[in-house]
Parts: structure tokens; sequence; C-alpha cells
């Protein structure tokens, strides 16, 4: 009981970690939306600089529906641990439900350390998709 009260609570600081995916996503989309508002460009690099913005824009999208996923997840974990569910259990169903091979990494502890960092690497590659979106459109629309 006493492990699925600590693992609640670090399944629960996950999500708290993740939310500024969500502020990103807006920011993007709106970049995105200038993109096409600024489309056609009259150079030719525009043009490259605004496609390649609209590519990392919908690639961080991709990122930002991977990272609410995450977010979701560790949420239902963490309230089902703190009313009594079994994290075992838990971590093989939802292994089992997309197809991976369950991964034992020692404890328990161990092994959502290291779901929870792979969630913050997708965030991490959000950010970096959407930094390169901004830098694309700042190229774009460069007097």
């Amino acid at each position: 009981e006493r492990m699925s009260s600590r693992l609640s609570s670090y399944a629960a600081e996950t999500p708290r970690q993740l939310g500024m995916g969500r502020l990103i996503a807006l920011g993007s989309i709106l970049a995105l939306a200038l993109s096409f508002l600024t489309w056609p460009a009259d150079s030719p690099l525009r043009q490259t600089a605004l496609f390649s913005a609209m590519v990392m824009g919908l690639l961080q999208g991709y990122f930002a529906l991977r990272v609410e996923f995450d977010i979701r997840v560790f949420r239902n974990w963490a309230s089902r641990w703190r009313t009594g569910g079994d994290p075992a259990t838990d971590l093989a169903e939802f292994d089992a439900r997309i197809g991976r091979q369950a991964r034992r990494v020692g404890s328990l502890r161990q092994e959502l350390e290291m779901r929870s960092a792979g969630a913050r690497r997708l965030l991490m590659l959000q950010t970096a998709s959407a930094a390169a979106q901004l830098l694309f459109l700042a190229i774009a629309l460069w007097p």
C-alpha cells in the first residue's frame, strides 16, 4: 500500500512536468496560422523557410499529441494507485494494450522513472520542433 502511494505521487508529478507542452502547442498553432497567412512568399528562400516552418509545426503537433497522451496515462495511473490499484498489473496491461513487450528494469519505481523520462524526452522533441518552426518562420518573415 505504501509503495502504491509513493508511485502514485511520482506518477502525479509527471503530468505537471509535461504541462508546458500545451502552451508550446498553442504557440505553434499560432505560428502555423501565421505561416499560412504569409503564403505564398515572394522568394524561393522565403517559400522554403515557410514550408519548413509548416513541416516543423506539424512535427510539433505529432509530439504534442504524444505528450498529451502521456499526461492522461500518468494521471490515470496516479489516480488508480492512490485508490489501491496495483502498479505492476497496470503497467503490464498498458504494455499489452499498446503491443509493447514488458521491460522490467528492476523495481517498479525504476520502471516508472524510465517511462517518465521517455515522456519528458517527447516534450523536449516537441519543444525543439516548435523552436525550429519559429526559427524558420523568422527567416521567412525577415525583411
